[in-house]
């Protein structure tokens, strides 16, 4: 047996955990190991260069956690609070603005918004089609699945031909004073990882974009909260909330 290891942080933005490799292995199996229990128990991972400000998700999804996340480590390592991010799944650069210091940040994305559709596809379920990610908003009138997530999930997909997308959120919402709150179940198709996601980023955009909130507060199922704030004319979007450094070091691997 021979043994292998990458660098590697983990972060947590209001509870979505994502592992950040900077390494040329190509992704693969041990990905998901990393992410499993047996691993470093995380919900996501992603491939970083910080030398060209660059975010890459193992699945290509789009994941706005994730971005956040990038931005508090580009604070972090580098020192810059203010900085630009290209981040694979959006088509359009990521500025990222961060207050804190380690472990903790206060972070805020705004990226460009281009024509988003708003479908409903049946009574209580609208679909919100982002770049690199697409979600369906299910209403208090759909119970949440209690058990094999992973067969509800690919039914869905497969019953509203959703099986080729790279990523598909199914998000429960409900109304609250502020906004509303959010419990998602986030499928990637190449890590072949379906979650109860503690926090979702994206899915606080689609539920304030399909729900048609100008400005609201999502709370997420860790507790945490996430801002978002939609311009009027709906050409750009910015969440915001705290992100933290969790842990660095290396992750060892076998061959």
């Amino acid at each position: 047996m021979s043994w292998s290891s990458v660098s590697y942080s983990k972060w947590s933005a209001g509870g979505n955990t994502t592992l950040f490799f900077r390494t040329s292995l190509e992704k693969g199996a041990w990905v998901r190991e990393a992410l499993g229990t047996h691993g470093l128990c995380a919900e996501q991972a992603g491939f970083i260069d910080p030398t060209i400000y660059t975010l890459a998700m193992a699945g290509g999804e789009f994941c706005l956690n994730a971005a956040r996340s990038f931005g508090a480590y580009l604070a972090w390592d580098m020192g810059e609070e203010n900085t630009t991010i290209i981040v694979s799944g959006w088509p359009e650069p990521v500025n990222i603005t961060c207050l804190g210091k380690a472990p903790l940040w206060h972070v805020r994305a705004r990226l460009p918004l281009p024509p988003i559709s708003l479908t409903e596809l049946e009574p209580g379920i609208i679909k919100v089609a982002l770049p690199g990610i697409t979600h369906l908003l299910l209403d208090d009138t759909h119970i949440l699945p209690h058990s094999d997530i992973v067969t509800v999930h690919a039914q869905m997909r497969k019953h509203f031909g959703l099986e080729e997308e790279a990523c598909v959120g199914l998000v429960w919402w409900e109304q609250t004073r502020a906004g509303c709150a959010i419990t998602p179940l986030v499928y990637v198709r190449d890590t072949q990882t379906t979650v109860w996601e503690q926090a979702c980023g994206s899915g606080s955009l689609a539920c304030a974009l399909g729900l048609g909130l100008d400005a609201c507060t999502i709370r997420q199922p860790s507790g945490a909260n996430l801002d978002v704030q939609l311009a009027q004319d709906r050409s750009w979007a910015a969440v915001s909330g705290e992100v933290l450094l969790i842990a660095e070091g290396k992750y060892w691997m076998s061959f």
